[in-house]
């Protein structure tokens, strides 16, 4: 698609805000560009899910020239044996961090997310890779499948509860023009999912 730039003046005032709520402006290493600012602006603005692709989306955007790649894993049950892959992705979770400050930077800069939900998120991918070191491949497949397909599923639950919130004359704080703040809070607390897409995978990895 044709990447619809924000403007000079628009990327200035993001910049600006951001330095008065936080105190200066991001650090060099997750500082997002012009263009990956208005790309997930375009993103936003088009009601699609803010999901962003690590193996091109990542620190120093006009200098990310090299490919990441990853490996994994998968079960042949016939056979019962395990066969690798090669995928474009980061290799680990130092990597996966490095591009997800960048995302970070992007939604607080445009006041998509609460800093305090990101974060939190952030930390539980780190904890996840600590907790299954050798199955970096399922961590980073489940991290992709929440932020590009789960969430879209949660929008429209976050929707829903909204509808059932209003028509009972219960407050909802649920934004239909944002609904990322609700929707990333939904994603830490969506403990069946996380069970069924990382936890039970990799204890069945681990044990073979």
């Amino acid at each position: 698609a044709v990447l619809d730039r924000l403007t000079d003046d628009e990327v200035r005032s993001g910049f600006t805000r951001y330095a008065e709520k936080r105190g200066g402006d991001p650090a060099d290493d997750c500082r997002p560009t012009h263009e990956q600012l208005s790309a997930i602006a375009q993103v936003f603005k088009a009601k699609m899910v803010l999901y962003a692709d690590f193996s091109v989306f990542g620190r120093y955007g006009r200098r990310l020239t090299e490919k990441l790649n990853y490996v994994t894993v998968a079960f042949n049950p016939k056979e019962g044996t395990y066969t690798k892959t090669e995928l474009k992705g980061p290799s680990g979770i130092s990597a996966w961090r490095a591009s997800f400050k960048v995302l970070r930077s992007c939604f607080l800069i445009l006041e998509l997310v609460d800093v305090e939900v990101i974060d939190q998120y952030c930390e539980r991918i780190m904890e996840y890779a600590d907790a299954y070191p050798t199955s970096w491949f399922l961590v980073y497949q489940a991290d992709i499948r929440m932020r590009r397909e789960r969430m879209d599923v949660l929008v429209g639950l976050a929707q829903r509860e909204h509808d059932k919130a209003v028509a009972a004359g219960i407050p909802s704080d649920f934004n239909k023009d944002n609904p990322w703040r609700t929707v990333w809070r939904m994603a830490l607390d969506d403990t069946a999912w996380w069970e069924e897409n990382l936890h039970r995978p990799a204890i069945y990895y681990a044990t073979r």
